[in-house]
């Protein structure tokens, strides 16, 4: 399967911050451009859009956005050009939830928010950015099913579960289950 687009959640288990605060910190990483193979451009505030993106920070490469848009809180990291060297859907499946658990660990360990946001690990949420290659069908999680599993035991090892709500009205997501949460740096060190 050549999904180029996706994106990969990682949702909060708590968070007590403002939508200002996080656009604040965005505009930060535009100043910094610490984020290495990223060219972050522009910062949009979408939070008044009940079940938006919230607000976003938009780069070349990629989008990130702390959203609410399937009721919970959390950063979606949405890949937007193709990854150099990540040939396989594996690889870019484990590449965007990288993408996604560095930024939450740079949001996690900023100083102004001081211990108020905390992801929750045991669990993504994957969606694929491309009706025509991935329609959210059945068809399509038995093609990307092993990646998806392959990219869960990266993080967890055994017991991965995937869940999946085909639909016509929505992009192609699944949600990616790990027996039992893991420390956030170690996650990331694990899909390196």
């Amino acid at each position: 399967m050549d999904v180029i687009k996706m994106s990969a959640k990682l949702y909060a288990a708590r968070a007590s911050v403002e939508p200002g605060e996080i656009l604040a910190a965005f505009h930060r990483w535009i100043v910094a451009q610490s984020f290495a193979g990223h060219t972050w451009i522009d910062v949009a505030d979408y939070s008044h859009v009940q079940g938006g993106p919230g607000v976003m920070l938009i780069g070349i490469e990629a989008n990130v956005s702390v959203d609410q848009s399937d009721g919970t809180w959390g950063v979606v990291y949405t890949r937007k050009q193709p990854w150099p060297g990540s040939g396989d859907l594996t690889g870019r499946l484990r590449a965007t939830m990288h993408g996604a658990a560095q930024c939450a660990t740079i949001l996690a360990g900023d100083p102004v928010f001081a211990g108020r946001v905390e992801f929750a690990t045991d669990r993504w949420l994957i969606r694929f950015n491309d009706r025509l290659i991935a329609p959210n069908s059945e068809r399509t999680l038995s093609q990307a099913r092993a990646a998806l599993a392959s990219a869960g035991e990266a993080v967890w090892g055994t017991g991965v579960k995937i869940e999946h709500h085909p639909s016509r009205l929505a992009l192609f997501e699944a949600i990616i289950r790990g027996e039992k949460a893991i420390a956030l740096d170690a996650m990331l060190g694990r899909l390196k």
